[in-house]
C-alpha cells in the first residue's frame, strides 16, 4: 500500500492560530485532518512518500518549505516541484525527486516511479537524510551561525 503525506498550514478566519492541515492519501482514500504539530510527526512516519509544493507561483520558485526539511529529517523520500531554490541545495534523483511545476501528469508519473522502484525510494530517503545531517541539522546550523557572529 502506498501512503503519501501532504502538509499544509491552514489559515482561516474561524481558526485563531495556524494549525497544520494534514492530507493523507492512500491507494483507496483521501483523508483530511486538522492536527497538532506533535501528531504530525506520527503521521509523517507512516508515509512512504512526502509531497512538497507544486503550484505555479513565485513562492514555489523562491522557497524550500519547512515541511521538506522535516520530512528528510525523518528519512522520508520527498517529491516536489523543481525550482531554483530547491536546485541550490538538492540533487534530482539523488536526495530528492523533482517534477515539473504545475504538471499533474508529471507528478503522477513520478509518484508511480517511486512506487515501482523501491531502490530509488530508499536511495532518496537515505541521501536526503544524509544531506540533512550534514547541512541542515540544528547542530550544523548553530555552528554556522556562531561562525558568522564571530566574524
Amino acid at each position: 500500500m502506498l501512503n503519501l503525506v501532504v502538509v499544509k498550514t491552514l489559515k482561516h478566519e474561524n481558526i485563531k492560530a495556524k494549525k497544520p492541515l494534514f492530507l493523507w492519501y492512500t491507494h483507496k482514500s483521501v483523508s483530511k485532518y486538522l492536527i497538532k504539530a506533535e501528531k504530525l510527526v506520527e503521521k509523517i512516519s507512516e508515509a512512504n512518500i512526502c509531497l512538497g509544493i507544486f503550484g505555479k507561483t513565485q513562492k514555489t520558485q523562491r522557497v524550500i518549505p519547512n515541511k521538506l526539511y522535516e520530512c528528510i529529517a525523518m528519512k522520508k523520500p520527498v517529491l516536489t516541484a523543481s525550482s531554483d531554490a530547491i536546485l541550490e541545495k538538492f540533487d534530482n534523483y539523488d536526495n530528492i525527486l523533482l517534477c515539473n511545476i504545475a504538471d499533474s501528469n508529471d507528478l503522477a508519473a513520478k509518484i508511480l516511479e517511486l512506487k515501482n522502484n523501491h531502490d530509488l525510494l530508499d536511495k532518496i530517503a537515505e541521501n536526503g537524510y544524509s544531506l540533512f545531517t550534514k547541512e541542515f541539522s540544528s547542530e550544523v546550523l548553530g555552528k554556522k551561525l556562531i561562525d558568522i557572529i564571530k566574524q
